[in-house]
């Protein structure tokens, strides 16, 4: 996954630094500053793959057609459906509507949350 910039992040995201430890950024001036860390990256931050164990981790639940999962899954009246089966890709629906809105990684799916809703995006678990 390609380096992030400071620019792509607001405080609170998560992201993974090169290790591969998911961290809270916690400074962007400049650089991008996360928890746990003394350092103030340049480079090595990636965004985290949005995976259905990452929708889980923050609050959205799978929408059930009975028994059976769907690719569908919801929060606040936002949904995010997989797409064409890969499950790192994920496509924004409202209101019952899809958008043209594609989602692949944990950060950006915060940062829309946070614009849809005025709310910060939390891990539950």
């Amino acid at each position: 996954m390609n380096d992030l910039k400071s620019t792509d992040l607001r405080i609170g995201n998560l992201a993974q630094i090169k290790n591969g430890d998911i961290r809270t950024v916690i400074n962007l001036d400049n650089c991008i500053k996360v928890t746990g860390s003394s350092e103030h990256h340049t480079h090595g931050i990636s965004g985290i793959p949005l995976t259905e164990e990452w929708l889980i981790k923050l609050g959205f639940k799978n929408n059930m057609w009975g028994d059976l999962k769907t690719d569908e899954f919801t929060k606040d009246n936002i949904a995010m459906c997989k797409v064409g089966g890969n499950h790192s890709i994920h496509q924004l629906k409202l209101e019952g509507r899809m958008c043209q809105v594609l989602i692949t990684t944990v950060h950006q799916l915060q940062n829309l949350y946070h614009a849809l809703t005025g709310q910060e995006l939390q891990l539950t678990q």
